[in-house]
């Protein structure tokens, strides 16, 4: 499918605007940086936070399956249903 001339003009013009502002974000977001003497790589990870509170809360999980397993009587290598 071909684009009119008019149509690439609006999607060039789109992209360059989209170019600009993100070049314009990036150079707030150095500046307000360096004015609170910031470092990106300082600050927390917060997806790397979750994804340890979600192995935290599963390996307290197995330990409650574990637990109940033994109050029922079950042996420990059963498989889960």
């Amino acid at each position: 499918m071909r684009m009119s001339r008019a149509r690439q003009d609006l999607v060039a013009a789109v992209g360059d605007a989209s170019q600009a502002y993100q070049r314009s974000t990036h150079a707030l977001d150095d500046a307000v940086a360096d004015a609170l003497d910031l470092n990106q790589t300082d600050l927390p990870d917060p997806l790397a936070r979750t994804l340890e509170q979600m192995a935290d809360r599963i390996h307290v999980l197995e330990a409650e399956i574990e637990r109940l397993k033994k109050a029922a009587d079950v042996p420990a290598d059963a498989p889960a249903d």
